[in-house]
């Protein structure tokens, strides 16, 4: 088993533990938010990009279901034909989907430019894409502190990269964190239209009702920062 294979069936297994507050975020927060900005998908040709374990296509049926990843997933559903791709340099041909979805990918990859223009070439005419991040705000890539009342932020005007685990287990991962403008900007440059920007914060009253009823984290919350951030963007040409 190579080192990311391992990393990711670490983290595969942490996003579905019902003891560990990441299926709660991703059930309250990345999940109905993308499903939100993907919008009806039933008569269109679908791309989950970076798709994990396939969890986009338990929530939806569109006409035609494709999935990618660096490595395989356990179990991919019959419905669905996947690949195993690098999404800087797909496989697929030119103009042929409709909705191309990428959960908390990019944040993972080294040349978001290259990435973007490939979700361009291989997205139709007046498609879409739907990206989820770690929000660069989260204290995940800046540590965030209580402070009189106050949030102490580390430093986050510059890129930079560096090693994470996720939940304190699975990894380590090559994070690459950049502001927010780096994101959009990338979109408009590889040909993109941002459509649609929102942001997620965790509500503190129902997350503690949570942790009372026995769910379990080894991170601290907060809800005065965004956890999550969306973008859907369609495709304009020259």
């Amino acid at each position: 088993m190579t080192a990311w294979t391992k990393a990711r069936k670490d983290y595969l297994s942490l996003i579905v533990s019902p003891d560990r507050d990441s299926r709660y975020l991703r059930e309250h927060g990345l999940i109905p938010n993308t499903l939100a900005l993907a919008g009806d998908c039933c008569n269109k040709v679908v791309l989950d990009a970076g798709t994990g374990n396939c969890w986009l296509f338990d929530h939806i049926r569109p006409r035609a279901a494709h999935a990618c990843d660096i490595v395989a997933p356990e179990n991919v559903p019959e419905n669905v034909e996947f690949r195993q791709e690098d999404v800087a340099c797909l496989s697929y041909r030119d103009a042929c989907f409709d909705v191309l979805v990428a959960g908390l990918l990019i944040m993972f990859c080294r040349n978001i430019g290259k990435v973007l223009r490939e979700f361009h070439r291989v997205t139709k005419p007046d498609g879409a894409v739907v990206i989820s991040l770690v929000h660069p705000y989260f204290y995940r890539t800046g540590h965030v502190v209580a402070d009189g009342g106050f949030l102490v932020v580390d430093d986050l005007s510059h890129e930079r990269q560096f090693e994470v685990r996720i939940g304190g287990d699975a990894g380590p991962f090559t994070y690459f964190y950049r502001p927010l403008p780096t994101y959009l900007n990338a979109l408009a440059d590889a040909g993109w239209r941002i459509v649609e920007t929102r942001d997620w914060f965790i509500g503190m009253d129902e997350y503690a009702r949570y942790l009372e009823s026995g769910g379990r984290s080894n991170l601290r919350r907060t809800g005065r920062v965004p956890l999550y951030s969306f973008i859907k963007a369609t495709r304009v040409d020259p």
